[in-house]
């Protein structure tokens, strides 16, 4: 094993030109209220799924999924949530290939925000929403799922220990059902990301180091009854954090920012590596070309162990003339030497988010952008072929090649539930549900908006409030979930 106890860079920027051989696209999607994009995912069919937070359909924004074709082309997108505020801050691709989002909600919960976890059908409708945490922020980012279908979730809370912030943990089973939750004690905490490793669970953020206002990074192990295993903190005098994490190989590699002065929160991009019990391989900082603030928000690690990770910055790029946030994009090999830059960017802010590596060698890669945008705030996706060959922002004319697609809110073609009894249909005021004792239920309106929810009473749901059209009802059950179309006459 190699052991690089220290290492700084200075990142020299490479420009590249053309596209190169196979399928890379730079496209934002966006409609005309702000879109946030934090979670990027390739698909089973080659396609890719993202969530984040949107207020294009909603007066407050709402967590969604959002689906695109190999080409970046849109497909569907479906909002969730209430009538107040949610994010999807993490996805998963589910074991039946359908989907799962994390993140939070002040529409429904105990109080403040809570954890919310969404089981999304394979068309974008939820099978099931569901709700953790107490009665002050518990905000969720990170998210698996296990072998045994249910999942695991890992953020932040302030609802426990006296309204301390806390790493918190919350373990389901593949129903939503809670089947433990640990706060950490001890100094503030806070929790970004989560992996697996065998029948472990790991989570990354922040731990409190004794300092004014500031932090290490942090790392914890549990079993996967709950059972806390190891910590280790890690850092320097000033904030730092990490905010990913991946473990491929009895190895835990990490991205995130190494502070470097306070309180103005300078910092570098920070890369980290330990093996499996805690034993430093590689630290490196990647040294800013003025005193600034980057960071790396997300990593993603092919199985011969070469990097790829996506930040922000305000060291390179358009950011050295407006002095807001570029997105920073790189490639390296296990040591951190040999790699590869890219940033995108002009005024604004525009922010790196989240990646995933692709079954063609390449990488697809989330931001938030300003400039290219439709309404307040645009979704910005880069998809890098094999050849690793950025895609170019300006032609040689001078022009963008930003490619816009209108994000639209409609349900997608469906397959209805033939066992489910609604009657009458086209209905008027009320309909009737035979075969349902006990059970939740959801209305959505054609474009896809939550309009109605809550308890199955009674055999009878009153809906006499609906303007005439077309509806989707879902209903939950112990039995499963039962999906109906409505028309209101």
């Amino acid at each position: 094993m190699q052991i690089i106890k220290y290492t700084v860079f200075l990142i020299c920027l490479g420009v590249t030109a053309g596209f190169g051989q196979g399928n890379s696209f730079l496209k934002a999607y966006g409609n005309s209220g702000y879109d946030f994009g934090r979670d990027i995912k390739q698909d089973n069919d080659t396609g890719y799924v993202i969530t984040g937070s949107s207020s294009s359909f909603a007066n407050d924004g709402e967590a969604y999924l959002l689906k695109l074709d190999e080409n970046g082309e849109f497909e569907w997108s479906w909002n969730y949530g209430g009538t107040g505020t949610e994010w999807g801050e993490s996805l998963v691709i589910t074991s039946d290939s359908t989907y799962a989002i994390a993140g939070y909600t002040n529409s429904y919960g105990a109080g403040g925000f809570d954890f919310y976890l969404v089981r999304i059908d394979e068309l974008g409708a939820p099978v099931w929403e569901k709700y953790y945490g107490g009665s002050n922020w518990d905000q969720a980012y990170g998210l698996v799922q296990l072998e045994d279908g249910g999942f695991v979730m890992a953020g932040e809370s302030y609802s426990f220990h006296d309204g301390k912030r806390s790493g918190y943990i919350v373990r389901t089973d593949e129903d939503g059902i809670m089947l433990w939750e640990h706060a950490m004690d001890g100094p503030e905490s806070f929790f970004r990301d989560i992996d697996i490793d065998g029948d472990s669970i790991v989570v990354c953020g922040g731990i409190g180091d004794g300092g004014v206002d500031t932090y290490d990074g942090y790392v914890a192990k549990f079993s996967i009854d709950g059972t806390f295993g190891w910590d280790k903190a890690i850092g320097q005098e000033y904030n730092d954090q990490f905010n990913a994490m991946q473990i491929v190989d009895n190895y835990y590699s990490f991205g995130g920012a190494r502070g470097y002065n306070y309180p103005t929160e300078d910092q570098n991009m920070w890369m980290y590596r330990m093996d499996d019990i805690g034993n430093e391989v590689v630290d490196t900082i990647y040294v800013n070309e003025s005193l600034n603030i980057d960071a790396v928000n997300d990593i993603a690690i092919r199985a011969d162990q070469d990097y790829a990770f996506i930040g922000e910055t305000k060291s390179y790029g358009y950011s050295s003339i407006d002095g807001k946030y570029d997105i920073f994009m790189a490639k390296m090999s296990t040591s951190f030497i040999h790699f590869s830059a890219k940033t995108y960017g002009e005024a604004g802010d525009d922010k790196g988010q989240a990646m995933d590596r692709t079954r063609d060698g390449g990488a697809v890669y989330l931001a938030d952008t300003k400039y290219f945008s439709t309404g307040g705030n645009n979704i910005l996706i880069i998809k890098v072929n094999g050849t690793w060959v950025y895609p170019d922002l300006v032609s040689d004319e001078g022009d963008f090649l930003v490619e816009f697609d209108d994000i639209t809110n409609s349900l997608p073609s469906y397959i209805e539930t033939i066992d489910l009894t609604v009657y009458p249909n086209p209905f008027k005021d009320v309909i009737n549900l035979p075969q349902i004792d006990e059970g939740t239920y959801s209305v959505y309106s054609i474009d896809g908006q939550m309009i109605q929810k809550g308890k199955v009473n009674s055999q009878q749901l009153d809906l006499s409030h609906l303007k005439t059209g077309t509806y989707l009802l879902t209903v939950q059950t112990q039995d499963g979930i039962y999906k109906k179309r409505l028309i209101k006459s």
